[in-house]
This record gives C-alpha cells, structure tokens and sequence, in this order.
C-alpha cells in the first residue's frame, strides 16, 4: 500500500504522540492510594527480599496474587524513585506496541494494509496511555499479553507453547482480567486450529505449562480459601452487563470522564488566544458519532459484519478477545471497570481499524488524529492544573513532600 504524504504524515504523528505520551511529564503520574500502597509495600518487601503470598484487594473483592507486586519489587532493587519506577512500566508498555505489531504482522499478512494504523489508533488512545503511566500491576498486562500474543502466533513450537502459556498464566497473576483473555485464547485458539483433534499439538503442552505457571499462586489460593470475605459478585453484576457498556465507551479514545470528573466542562472549553473554544468538546463528539456510526452499520448491515465473521483471523481476534471475555465476565457477575479492558490491548481497535477501513479509510486516519488531539491535550491539562477534580486526583509534581508521604496506615511510612 502506498501512503500520501498527508497519510504519512498522520501515521508518523501517531506514532511519535503514543510514545512521547508514555513518557513526557511523568512526574504528573496518579499517586493516590494504590500507587502508594504498590511503592510502600514493594520497598518493605524489596528490603526484607520477601515475595509475598497476596497483594492488594482487587475491585472483585478477591485479593490479588503476590505475584502482582514481583516486578515492582524487583525494580526497587534498582534503588530508584517513584518517577523512574513509572518509567520502566511506561518503556514495558512501549516494547508492548513493538512486540505486537510484529506478532500480528508475521501472523497476518494480509493485514499490512491497515495493521500499522490499527497499532497507532490503539496506541494513541487516551486510557491506554493513562494505563501506561501508573504504578499499577494492571498496567504491566500489555508487556505478559504481547509475549503471549508472538506465542500463540509460534505455538508449532516448543517455545511459542510455552511462552504462549506462562505468559497467560503470569498476566493472570498479575491482574484477574488475565485468566479470563486465558480462557478465552485457549477455547478461540481450538475452533481457529479446527477442533480438539487438530489442536492436540499443542493442547497438552500448554496445560503442562500452565500448571507450572500458576504454581507462585499456590500460597494465595489457600490464603483466599481460608480468608474469603464477601465477594463484588451478584445476579444484578450479570444482568447490568458491564462489560457491553464499557466496550462500547471504550473502544475508541473517548470515555476521559471518569478521570477528570467535575473539571470536564473546563476540559471542553479549552480557550483559544484567552476565549473559550470547545474544540475538546467536537473532537469528542466527532470520534463518538463515528464510532457510533461503525456500530449501527454492524446491527444493521450483513456485509459489514462478515468482515470480521467470514474472515478466520478476524474472527479469532473477536472470539478470543472480546466474545468470549465478555462471556467469561458477564457470568462471573463481578462489576466490570474501565482498566479490565488493558487486557486486550491492542485487538479491539485493531478490529475496529478493520471495519472502518472497508466503510472508509479516510476515517480511520480521522480518528488518530482526533485521539492524537485528545490525549495531547489531556495530559497538558493534567500537567498545568493544581488537582484534577475526579479519578485523577493531585498529579504526584503537583503534591507536597508531606502529602506524597502521607499515608492511612500509620504502621508503614512511605520513603524515597
């Protein structure tokens, strides 16, 4: 495919706005109680040479492996503060694009047309990026889910099964949303290799694996037998269906809401020369309509679903990392958040890139613009306000030394 110089221009835009994103100003990362309950604990640890049975209570009301906390224990023992720590969580996120852009071309040729701008519209959306910049064990699943992804694609190896698997087995260590792309790889990957049968090349090593990797949990699961509390699961979890809605919100770079909460409005008014100018706002408003018209298309037009349906690689994509996940956490009943949906990066708008090449292609490169301009945007808001009045909170720059040390538990003290 050849590029315009216009189209050129917009992919190397992209390109350097989802990496320069991931680590300008990271002094402006969230440091609320998560982040500090991950620092404090991971140098306690890290000092003692412990590795923890459990980590923190998880949204699910199931606490979270040990697991979780290894790889900021290990980068305490780098001996660095806070900020550098983020930066290695944001330089894994970028090997993540990387990996998968390379797995998923040596995968699919016959995706090179549109899979460089897929990775660009992931990799520019706004929550991927916030994701990308947190001393937050979920934030580490891109980095566990890249490696499984170029195993899959090497499964009629040995080392492709294995890596394949023990990197499913540690995302889901790392953060719950794992087990469940596990499951949802594995039951995808035996339909797309044409059954049980043909699947038994790799089936049996995989499990092997498998069992081998959750064995770190081992602690934890008797921990969670023997101190189970009452869980976020319900029959009212099942019918919200969560998990739609935030696909939906999710999918393309849109849903800032959440993060910036009471301040939106000022977000939306963005002056321009000293006058309020809502570009924020239309540019919001244009990605939603677009992706809401990709939607209606789907529901109502047969041609455009077959795309992904009548294609097999399309089709697995949609199986192992939207269907059947949606599936897995519907049943489960648990309240979804926005963060579960880390664990299929890249795919989903990978897909979308997919539809929305064959309806328009213009419009694909409309949209990493419009997420470009957003997430810029987004994080110089961050960056020169005081305290953002939602999720955000007080950017760890904008914090005094007494407000980044302060912590509830007056048992630990937090120390850099």
């Amino acid at each position: 495919m050849k590029y315009t110089k216009i189209q050129i221009g917009i992919i190397v835009f992209g390109i350097l706005v989802a990496i320069v994103l991931r680590l300008l100003f990271l002094g402006d990362m969230e440091w609320k109680w998560d982040e500090k309950w991950m620092w404090i604990h991971s140098l306690d640890w890290s000092h003692r040479n412990i590795l923890p049975e459990v980590g923190v209570m998880s949204g699910g009301g199931i606490v979270n492996t040990g697991v979780s906390t290894w790889p900021f224990i290990a980068m305490q023992y780098l001996n660095i503060g806070p900020v550098y720590m983020v930066l290695g969580v944001s330089l894994l996120n970028i090997l993540a694009i990387f990996v998968f852009y390379y797995s998923l071309k040596s995968w699919n040729p016959k995706w090179n047309n549109i899979l460089l701008l897929g990775i660009i519209l992931a990799s520019t959306h706004v929550l991927h990026i916030v994701y990308s910049r947190k001393i937050w064990a979920q934030d580490l699943l891109p980095f566990f889910t890249c490696f499984s992804f170029w195993g899959f694609v090497n499964r009629k190896h040995l080392l492709g099964v294995v890596i394949w698997a023990l990197s499913l087995c540690l995302a889901g260590q790392v953060h719950m949303s794992g087990f469940y792309l596990a499951a949802g790889m594995f039951f995808a990957t035996i339909w797309y290799d044409g059954g049980f049968k043909k699947a038994q090349f790799w089936i049996y090593k995989f499990v092997a694996t498998c069992i081998l990797g959750i064995l770190p949990s081992i602690p934890w699961f008797f921990y969670v037998l023997h101190n189970s509390k009452t869980s976020s699961a319900s029959l009212l979890g099942i019918i919200k269906l969560e998990y739609l809605i935030r696909f939906v919100s999710d999918t393309v770079g849109i849903n800032i809401f959440y993060s910036l909460g009471h301040d939106m409005k000022e977000f939306f008014k963005e002056p321009i020369l000293g006058f309020p100018s809502y570009i924020m706002f239309a540019a919001l408003l244009i990605t939603a309509l677009i992706f809401l018209y990709v939607l209606i298309l789907v529901f109502v037009k047969k041609e455009i679903r077959n795309i992904v349906w009548l294609d097999r690689e399309s089709k697995f994509i949609f199986l192992a990392y939207v269907f059947l996940p949606f599936v897995l956490f519907t049943m489960s009943g648990i309240p979804v958040r926005d963060h579960y949906f880390i664990v299929t990066f890249p795919m989903i708008q990978i897909l979308f890139t997919l539809l929305l090449s064959k309806i328009n292609l213009k419009m694909v490169y409309w949209v990493i613009v419009l997420q470009c301009i957003i997430s810029i945007q987004f994080f110089y808001f961050v960056h020169t306000k005081d305290v953002i009045q939602g999720d955000y909170g007080k950017p760890f720059s904008k914090q005094t030394f007494e407000e980044r040390t302060h912590y509830e538990n007056d048992t630990m003290k937090i120390v850099f």
